[in-house]
């Protein structure tokens, strides 16, 4: 029974984002033409977009190794998966960001701080009820599902700390 509700609880995440695309696709067909961001900005996010994934397949090529040479990891393959994944938004986020490739010209970054701190708030709390469940079920521990959230936390967290620490380098530069 279980089960079901993680089944639909998937389905109904699929189905949200799906719409979410679908509203966003709508309401940027009306801005076409006015890119928000300028050529230097696009550059950096391509180069940012290269490093993602050359990390990624550089991480999946250690992991690999690493699952050969240990009889029992340490992490599931989903939880390495997924780490892996996380790990390559974390290098573009925070390459992009650095670079003012983050986010649009003439946009405020403070609804991202809130954005990135709220997120990575939630996904902690979450990934601690979601721990304490897995504890009470033996026969769930093998695919970590909780680390996703620990992992997720990590991710928004980082995030939110460059983007605090690129305004705050900022103020200082003006100074």
């Amino acid at each position: 029974m279980d089960n079901m509700y993680y089944v639909l609880g998937m389905i109904a995440g699929m189905f949200a984002a799906i719409i979410g695309v679908a509203v966003k696709k709508y309401l940027d067909k009306n801005r076409r033409g006015k890119e928000s961001f300028d050529e230097r900005q696009m550059l950096v996010r391509l180069k940012g977009y290269k490093m993602s994934f050359f990390t990624m397949m550089l991480y999946n090529m250690l992991y690999a190794f690493y699952d050969l040479l240990v009889e029992e990891s340490v992490l599931s393959t989903f939880a390495a998966m997924i780490m892996g994944i996380f790990l390559g938004a974390l290098v573009f986020a925070v390459y992009a960001i650095w670079k003012d490739a983050y986010v649009e010209l003439h946009r405020g970054r403070k609804h991202f701080l809130f954005l990135f701190g709220a997120c990575g708030l939630l996904n902690l709390l979450n990934g601690i009820r979601t721990l304490e469940e897995e504890i009470k079920r033996p026969e769930c521990q093998d695919m970590q599902v909780y680390l996703v959230n620990f992992m997720a936390a990590v991710l928004f967290g980082i995030v939110f700390l460059v983007f605090a620490l690129k305004g705050l380098t900022e103020k200082k530069d003006e100074e």
